[in-house]
C-alpha cells in the first residue's frame, strides 16, 4: 500500500525529507527504491544507448555540511538491514561515486600507503633481522634500526591520527564496535608497547616474551590488511564469502567440541605418559590434529590388554564420527552457503565500500567537508590530455559560493546560440526555403522554429495539405537538429551541463547490448520482465480495489445512518 501510495502523484510533497527517508527504511524498507525513483527519474528518451535520467534535490540527498554524517541518507542505508537492495539504485551509486571522487579515494589512498608502510618496515627486520640489531655493528643493523624507528613513527600517526579522527567522528561506543577497530587499535598499540622490549638485555625469557609478542602482532597486521581490500571489487567478494563461512564453521565447532572433549580426556587416561598424551593439553591437540589426518598409530598399537581393545575402539568411533560424518557435513555446510549467498556477495560488498565511505567522511572536520560540498556545487572544467570524451575525467574549479544565476545564464545563451544555428542551417535546405516562401506569401508571420512539431498551423488558417505536411517535416527536422547540436556542443567542449550535485537530466547508464546473446536467453529475459512487470500490475490493482472496497464500505456505512424511516407496513 506504501509504495502505491508513492508512485501516485499529488499523495505527497515531491522533496527529499531525511525523517521520511529514516522511518522508511525502518518500517517499509521495501518501498524505499520508490521513494529514490522519484528523486531519480527515467525519460522516455535516450541518445546513443543512454538513458536520460533526471534528479532532483541531489544536494539534499548528498548531505549538506550543516547535517551530521550520521543523518544522511548514505549512511541511513549503510547501517541497515536493506542496504543490500537499496545500493543497487542509480541514485546511491551516484551518491556513492560523488563521494568516492569527492574525498573518500585520496583519504583511502593516503591510509593505504601508511599502512603498507607499516606492514613493510615491521615485517621486514622481524622476520630477518637479528635480535642485536641495537649495536648498530653492521650496515644491516643500521637499516633494521631505521625500518624499525619508521615503523614506530608510522603506528603513532595512525593511531593518534587516523583512528582518533575516526572515534572523535563515529563515538567511542560505535567506534568499538567494529571488529576492524578492535584490531587495527590493539595492533598501533601493541607496536609501540612492545618498543621497551628491544632494548632490555636479551635473556631466553625476555627473548621468548618479544617473539611472542611480535608474532601476535605480524599475524595481526597481516590479518587488518584485509579491511583495506574489502574496497576491492574483487576481493571483496572473497571476503563477504568468508564472512558467511565464519558463521558455518562456528556452528561446526559448536558440535565438534563435544567429541573433542570426550576423546581427549578418553585418550588422555587410556594412553597416558606416552608420546603426544603427556598432559591434558596434550592429548587435546593431538585429538584435534586427528581431524586432519596427523593420525600417529604407534600408541594405540603398544598398548596393552583392556588398553589396546578401548583404545582401538575409540580410534575408530573417533575417526568415523568426527572425520567422516562431520568433517563431511562442514563441507556440504560451505558448499550451501557459496550457492546461496554468491548471488549476494556483489551486494555486500558494495555495502562494504559505503561503509568504508561513510566513516571516512566522519573522519573529516568541519570546515573540510564544507569545502569538499562546495566543490561538488562548483561547475566541473575539462582536464587537459583526455583522450577520450566517454572517461568524461575533470578537475573541479574551486569557488567560493556557488553563483546558480551565472550558471542559468550561461545555459540560455548557450542554448540561443544553438537555436540561431539550427535556423542557419534549414536556411540552406530546398524543402524549408519553400515551405517558408509560401506561409510568408500568405501571411506576414513567420512560425518559429521552437514550436510543437506535430501542431505548426494556427487555428483558423486553413493551409494546403502540401505545405502542412512539408511544414510539419521542417519542424521535427528542427527539433532533430536541436538535439544533434546540443551533444556535439557538450562533447566538443568536453563539459558537463551540470556540476556534480546540480539538479537536472543527465545521459548515463548504457543500455545493455543484446548482440551475441542466444535466443534462449533473452526470451528468458523478455519472460522475466513480463513477469515481474503483471506482477507488480498485479499488486497496485489488489490495493486500488481494497482502497475501493473501503471507500463503498464507508459509502454504504453513511447511507445507513441518514436513512428516513418510512411508514410502517400494514400486516395482513
Amino acid at each position: 500500500m506504501v509504495r502505491w501510495l508513492l508512485r501516485q502523484p499529488g499523495t505527497w510533497p515531491r522533496r527529499y525529507n531525511g525523517e521520511v527517508f529514516a522511518f522508511l527504511l525502518e518500517k517499509v524498507p521495501e518501498a524505499v527504491t520508490d521513494y529514490l525513483d522519484v528523486f531519480a527519474t527515467v525519460l522516455n528518451h535516450s541518445h546513443k544507448g543512454y538513458e536520460a535520467v533526471k534528479y532532483t534535490d541531489l544536494k539534499v540527498i548528498y548531505g549538506e555540511p550543516i547535517v551530521p554524517v550520521s543523518d544522511t541518507a548514505l549512511a541511513l542505508v549503510a547501517e541497515s538491514s536493506a542496504a543490500h537492495m537499496i545500493l543497487s539504485h542509480r541514485l546511491m551509486r551516484l551518491i556513492l561515486h560523488a563521494k568516492w571522487h569527492s574525498f573518500a579515494r585520496t583519504m583511502f589512498r593516503q591510509e593505504l600507503t601508511a599502512y603498507t608502510l607499516l606492514v613493510a618496515s615491521y615485517f621486514i627486520p622481524t622476520v630477518w633481522g637479528s635480535p642485536d640489531w641495537i649495536h648498530l655493528k653492521t650496515k644491516t643493523h643500521k637499516m633494521v634500526a631505521a625500518l624499525r624507528f619508521i615503523s614506530w613513527l608510522l603506528s603513532i600517526f595512525l593511531l593518534l591520527c587516523v583512528e582518533r579522527s575516526e572515534c572523535r567522528g563515529e563515538g567511542v561506543r560505535r567506534y568499538f564496535s567494529s571488529f576492524w577497530n578492535w584490531i587495527g587499535v590493539t595492533t598501533y598499540a601493541a607496536i609501540i608497547c612492545s618498543i621497551p622490549l628491544e632494548f632490555i638485555s636479551f635473556s631466553e625469557l625476555t627473548q621468548q616474551a618479544r617473539n611472542s609478542v611480535l608474532a601476535l602482532i605480524i599475524v595481526c597486521l597481516w590479518i587488518n590488511l584485509l579491511q583495506f581490500l574489502q574496497m576491492s571489487r574483487n576481493s571483496g567478494l572473497i571476503i563477504a564469502m568468508m564472512v558467511h563461512m565464519v558463521k558455518d564453521i562456528y556452528r561446526f565447532f559448536l558440535l565438534y567440541s563435544v567429541f573433542l572433549l570426550g576423546f581427549s580426556g578418553a585418550f588422555y587416561l587410556l594412553l597416558g605418559g606416552t608420546s603426544g598424551y603427556e598432559t591434558f593439553t596434550t592429548s587435546f591437540i593431538t585429538v584435534y590434529l586427528m581431524l586432519y589426518g596427523q593420525l600417529t598409530y604407534d600408541n594405540f598399537k603398544d598398548a596393552k590388554g583392556y588398553t589396546w581393545y578401548t583404545s582401538n575402539f575409540l580410534l575408530l568411533v573417533h575417526l568415523l564420527s568426527a572425520v567422516v560424518v562431520l568433517l563431511n557435513i562442514l563441507i556440504a555446510m560451505m558448499a550451501t552457503t557459496y550457492a546461496e549467498v554468491w548471488d549476494a556477495a556483489e551486494a555486500e560488498a558494495l555495502q562494504s565500500h559505503a561503509q568504508a565511505i561513510v566513516r571516512l567522511e566522519k573522519a573529516l572536520t568541519p570546515k573540510v567537508r564544507r569545502e569538499k560540498f562546495l566543490e561538488l556545487l562548483a561547475v566541473s572544467k575539462p582536464k587537459a590530455g583526455t583522450r577520450s570524451t566517454r572517461e568524461r575525467q575533470y578537475t573541479v574549479q574551486k569557488e567560493e559560493e556557488p553563483q546558480e544565476d551565472l550558471l542559468v545564464s550561461a545555459r540560455e545563451a548557450r542554448r540561443q546560440n544553438i537555436i540561431l544555428g539550427v535556423a542557419k542551417k534549414m536556411r540552406k535546405i530546398s524543402s524549408v526555403n519553400k515551405s517558408s516562401q509560401a506561409r510568408n506569401s500568405q501571411q506576414n508571420r513567420v512560425v518559429p522554429v521552437a514550436e510543437s512539431s506535430d501542431e505548426v498551423d494556427q487555428p483558423g488558417q486553413d493551409y494546403p495539405p502540401k505545405l502542412k505536411y512539408i511544414a510539419r517535416q521542417a519542424s521535427r527536422f528542427a527539433v532533430h537538429e536541436l538535439a544533434q547540436d546540443v551533444v556535439a556542443l557538450n562533447a566538443a567542449m568536453k563539459k558537463p551541463v551540470y556540476s556534480v550535485l546540480e539538479d537536472g537530466v543527465r545521459y548515463e547508464t548504457p543500455k545493455k547490448s543484446t548482440r551475441g546473446q542466444g535466443k534462449d536467453e533473452m526470451q528468458q529475459q523478455l519472460t522475466l520482465s513480463q513477469q515481474i512487470r503483471q506482477q507488480q500490475q498485479l499488486v497496485d490493482l489488489q490495493a486500488q480495489v481494497e482502497q475501493l472496497t473501503t471507500a463503498m464500505t464507508n459509502l454504504q456505512a453513511s447511507l445507513l445512518t441518514k436513512r428516513i424511516p418510512g411508514p410502517p407496513i400494514p400486516k395482513y
